[in-house]
């Protein structure tokens, strides 16, 4: 069995001290510690799930999981906007689900106005690297530029 062990050399001086961590999620916060402590307490949690993950990938000598995982729903909570927002599905063969056509809102969404609430029937298979954008709708549905982005979440179905 592989045991990824990370190793950070630390100079303080003269003295130079070097610490074997059996964990990335251990070692990269002591590390960042060690260079400021405001940026060790800023590392976002999908970071610290980032490096959970490598870590069971590395003990298990590769990914725990090798086939496609079925995406039933998303659903989006609390999130103040005017029209129902566009949310895109991609993996490893491209668009996979997409919550409108153009500006309108396909009947796999619904969208509750008055807590900003809304449920994305998806049901497709996921399979690998994939990302899920959320942008706004209305007529800003169709626009894929920056300006209309409003989060990204990216993840692999590996360690999943």
């Amino acid at each position: 069995m592989l045991l990824m062990l990370m190793t950070f050399i630390v100079a303080k001086g003269n003295f130079i001290s070097r610490k074997i961590f059996t964990a990335s999620n251990i070692s990269l916060p002591r590390y960042l510690h060690r260079l400021s402590p405001e940026i060790s307490h800023s590392l976002s949690p999908s970071y610290r799930n980032l490096f959970v993950n490598v870590d069971k990938t590395v003990d298990n000598d590769g990914f725990l999981n090798t086939d496609a995982r079925f995406l039933r729903t998303i659903t989006v909570a609390g999130l103040p906007v005017d029209d129902i927002p566009c949310i895109e599905v991609w993996d490893l063969n491209g668009l996979i689900f997409s919550s409108h056509n153009g500006s309108k809102a396909s009947s796999s969404c619904t969208w509750n106005e008055e807590y900003s609430d809304g449920f994305y029937r998806v049901e497709k298979f996921v399979l690998g690297d994939f990302t899920i954008t959320c942008r706004f709708g209305g007529h800003l549905a169709a626009n894929k530029d920056k300006s209309t982005l409003i989060l990204k979440y990216q993840n692999t179905t590996g360690p999943l």
